[in-house]
């Protein structure tokens, strides 16, 4: 099945894209699919997405098709789904 990713903020720079798609298999967990979207980037995007135990990190926003999820209980993953990925912007 197909899935889009909207990518935001510095993975948006680290890929070079602001979206993209890939397709991954029918029973694919949240995890799984960004997993399988890091493995086509370098370690900077997993770093950016993934902390050291391997879950999505905090301060990364997930929507998908536009509602934010919660990460520990993440809905499972059909066709055509659209995940937004939204880092942490920091500053002043």
């Amino acid at each position: 099945m197909s899935v889009t990713l909207n990518l935001f903020g510095q993975l948006r720079h680290i890929a070079d894209a602001d979206e993209v798609s890939i397709d991954v298999a029918t029973d694919s967990t949240l995890l799984s699919t960004l997993k399988a979207l890091a493995g086509n980037y370098d370690d900077s995007f997993s770093t950016m997405l993934f902390d050291e135990s391997g879950a999505v990190r905090p301060t990364m926003m997930v929507l998908i098709n536009e509602t934010t999820i919660d990460k520990a209980n993440p809905p499972s993953i059909q066709d055509g789904d659209q995940i937004t990925l939204l880092s942490a912007i920091a500053g002043g």
